[in-house]
């Protein structure tokens, strides 16, 4: 509980905002609370109006609340046009929300971090295992993008050969005084850069966007110092958009939840941009912000043979897995060095992002996002999990998909085809599993037809219960002896994956030989 937030007392005035929304900013601002305490901490207050974000500027023209309040800078971006920076209290920030009737909402402005560690192997200069995996050498970059994508993170040191006189780089330098966009004191920011789209020119590592027409835009958020607020990084995200960027990558996060930033990202997806952010790196189940936002992609982290990166957390948000072990790409200052994170397994998901969408430029933000969902090479535990999301980013196989789909013509589906299963004999009240088939591409199960043998004198039906791994739910069915009956079944089983039919014998005392023809087609 939190002491300064007095829960039965209602405002001392009335006015258009309700008990329960007080309530709700209440509460949102006691979960944020690390250490309740008189320690002060830097806010973000909304305001209703400019008028009011101006006040408080103003020792004559704020409330009594802002009393002790320390107004440190106006927040403005293309998300929110009334806002300030404040350093105060827990217990005045609470005031202020109870007091002032012009402030909106004040919340904590959280910290942001690189999601990196250092790496302790290397590999040769070219093309990085990654690039590979994620099938971007598999795509003909186009020759004249149409889409860009921006980069927030800790500058670009365009000293160096892969970036220096590439004129499709643009930047924005960081409003809170990190410093220019052309150099990265951190590093972080140009070893992102190189896995997106350093060149092949001979030197280095290639990108997954190699050939150097790619449009980026850097926006700098980290110094030397290596964090950033989340305001910083909402600005950012204006910066990206005002330069036009439709995909935009964040190899950064922290903890905690903010409707600044919540509201910021899905203002960005409603106006088409794609963002990407890492997963995080405490290999927990805990949820790492901005990527934890619906309207952001979280990518987790994958070596090289495939299997999850240790330090990559696990939980319900992850939708993507990338590359983030032992990624070699440039380095600030020359050459280039390794790193591991899943601020390294990022850049190879956007960056795939805009090379598949470049060459299918018809194609919507949510029909690219669906179609490197769709088209994931699927790891771990059949179909998505919280380790891996819905597997590894595939660009070849995304970008078939978008053709297919965004040409304006929805294909015809694919033939059906059947595979029978041997007969099982089922004691009463158990399962069993039946079938194990595979194929090599993601297969559609549309029915299951079940035979049924019983022992007839006593027994002149069974009732059975069907589970198809990866359908929603099972199905009842009741069959006679000697027929067949066909359950109606949805289920994606994707590719190498046996198909489990699990069928329960729901009878007392009969058993039952289960047949048991999959109906099914590869799915498109």
């Amino acid at each position: 509980t939190v002491s300064v937030l007095n829960w039965t007392t209602p405002p001392s005035r009335s006015d258009t905002r309700t008990m329960l929304a007080r309530a709700w900013q209440f509460a949102a601002l006691a979960a944020a609370c690390v250490e309740c305490s008189p320690r002060r901490q830097r806010y973000i207050v909304e305001f209703r109006d400019a008028a009011a974000a101006r006040r408080a500027f103003s020792a004559q023209g704020a409330a009594a609340a802002w009393d002790g309040v320390e107004v440190a800078a106006p927040l403005t971006s293309r998300f929110h046009k009334h806002a300030v920076a404040a350093v105060m209290t827990e217990a005045q920030a609470g005031r202020l929300l109870e007091e002032d009737a012009h402030v909106e909402f004040v919340e904590p402005d959280l910290p942001r971090f690189p999601m990196r560690s250092v790496a302790s192997q290397t590999e040769p200069a070219g093309a990085p295992y990654g690039i590979a995996l994620v099938q971007a050498d598999q795509v003909q970059e186009a020759v004249f993008p149409t889409k860009s994508l921006c980069i927030i993170d800790s500058g670009l040191d365009m000293t160096h050969p892969d970036f220096a006189g590439n004129p499709h780089i643009t930047g924005s330098d960081d409003p809170d005084g990190a410093g220019s966009w052309r150099a990265d004191e951190d590093g972080h920011g140009t070893h992102v850069a190189g896995t997106v789209f350093a060149p092949r020119n001979g030197e280095g590592v290639v990108g997954v966007n190699p050939n150097g027409f790619l449009r980026v835009h850097v926006v700098k958020v980290f110094g030397a110092e290596g964090w950033a607020y989340s305001s910083s990084l909402v600005a950012a995200l204006g910066e990206c958009l005002d330069a036009g960027a439709d995909v935009v990558s964040m190899s950064l996060g922290g903890s905690g939840a903010s409707r600044w930033e919540a509201n910021a990202f899905r203002e960005a997806a409603a106006g088409g941009a794609l963002a990407f952010a890492a997963a995080g790196n405490d290999g927990s189940t805990r949820e790492s912000f901005p990527a934890s936002y619906d309207a952001v992609v979280s990518v987790g982290g994958v070596d090289r043979v495939e299997a999850l990166y240790r330090g990559s957390q696990r939980n319900a948000q992850v939708e993507l897995a990338a590359p983030g072990v032992d990624v070699v790409s440039a380095a600030a200052g020359g050459g280039v060095r390794p790193a591991t994170g899943t601020s390294m397994a990022c850049p190879h998901a956007a960056g795939v992002a805009a090379l598949v969408w470049n060459r299918a430029p018809a194609c919507s933000a949510a029909e690219v996002r669906l179609a490197l969902r769709a088209t994931a090479k699927d790891l771990g535990v059949a179909g998505r999990d919280d380790s891996f999301g819905h597997g590894l980013v595939q660009a070849r196989a995304a970008l078939t998909r978008l053709q297919e789909r965004c040409a304006g013509a929805t294909p015809p589906p694919k033939p059906l085809q059947t595979q029978g299963c041997g007969a099982r004999d089922i004691v009463d009240e158990t399962t069993e599993a039946l079938c194990g088939f595979t194929r090599s591409f993601l297969l559609e199960v549309v029915q299951v037809e079940l035979a049924v043998e019983t022992p007839g004198w006593f027994c002149y039906s069974a009732d059975l219960k069907v589970q198809v791994a990866g359908a929603a739910a099972s199905a009842a069915v009741n069959v006679a002896h000697g027929a067949a009956a066909a359950v109606p079944v949805t289920a994606l089983v994707p590719a190498g994956t046996p198909v489990a039919v699990r069928v329960e014998n729901q009878n007392k005392y009969c058993d039952a030989v289960v047949t048991a023809t999959v109906t099914f087609r590869e799915a498109q």
